[in-house]
């Protein structure tokens, strides 16, 4: 009747009739900086700057062929107290973005890249990412690099296979810049991926995020709260990562299924996981017909 999990680029070899559902799964991408590993990462302006210089909407469109969601925060726009108003000013702006690393003394050198005398020693703005081996990624990563080296900043891709990116890389915590994805399973409480607790393994704060107001409004939600405090707490989390960005947050890919196209009775929504797409499977159906009761 029916398979999921396709690729986009595989849609266009199917030659039977079909229907598509795009199916919004709660889980995003994002590049996490990681402040703890490379010291030019403390700086807040030059977290901006690689915040400006992400065209997210290039991204989607080019690697997922607009099967995707750009995402702005920790949450997706299906989890309750997602608040789109922290994100309306958030564009991509390279120009803005140049702009900000030449008032802090950031001066281009021969090659483009950006350089500054710290401590009587000259530093470039020149950094590695780690990028698990997924064509999505990779593609996605070669659009970040481009541009970013337009605004005078260097991104070195370190390409490994996912297991060792899970196994050694995630443990150690051993990356300057990580592109990683997480899922959140449609729920506010994202105490394990934000929490300044979970900063090593095997927790899920991939960022090394730090913040005690964070950490205070995460451990409030985590117990029975009145639905308009918890709102406030997750829209305040929003805000506050939202502001120190310790992490870019770029896209959440669709998920893709095909029927039959005489297929009935299933519907196309929000899942929290892959299998949940059978959520309503007793209802699935070929045919109809009226009966008399």
């Amino acid at each position: 009747l029916g398979f999921g999990g396709l690729e986009f680029k595989d849609l266009e070899s199917l030659l039977v009739d079909r229907r598509l559902y795009k199916i919004s799964i709660p889980s995003y991408y994002a590049v996490f900086l990681n402040q703890a590993l490379n010291a030019q990462l403390k700086d807040k302006n030059i977290r901006q700057a690689l915040g400006l210089g992400v065209d997210k909407q290039k991204i989607v469109s080019e690697v997922f062929d607009n099967h995707a969601m750009v995402i702005h925060g920790p949450i997706t726009p299906s989890v309750a107290g997602y608040e789109p108003s922290i994100y309306k000013d958030e564009h991509f702006d390279p120009d803005t973005a140049s702009a900000l690393l030449e008032n802090n003394g950031w001066k281009r050198e021969e090659d483009g890249i950006r350089a500054k005398i710290i401590n009587r020693q000259k530093v470039r703005l020149e950094f590695e990412i780690v990028v698990p081996q997924a064509e999505f990624l990779i593609k996605t990563v070669e659009i970040l690099k481009g541009g970013w080296e337009k605004i005078g900043i260097r991104l070195n891709p370190v390409v490994l296979r996912p297991s060792e990116v899970s196994n050694d890389i995630i443990k150690t915590r051993n990356y300057q810049i990580l592109i990683f994805g997480t899922i959140i399973k449609n729920n506010p409480d994202i105490f394990s991926f934000w929490h300044s607790s979970e900063r090593f393994y095997p927790g899920g704060n991939l960022a090394i995020f730090n913040n005690k107001i964070v950490d205070g409004l995460l451990e409030s939600i985590k117990i029975p709260l009145d639905p308009i405090k918890q709102d406030e707490a997750v829209k305040k989390i929003q805000s506050t990562i939202y502001q120190e960005q310790p992490a870019i947050f770029l896209y959440s890919p669709l998920y893709l299924y095909v029927t039959t196209k005489d297929l009935g009775g299933l519907e196309a929504q929000l899942i929290n996981s892959r299998s949940g797409r059978f959520s309503n499977i007793t209802d699935w159906h070929l045919k109809t017909s009226r009966s008399f009761r």
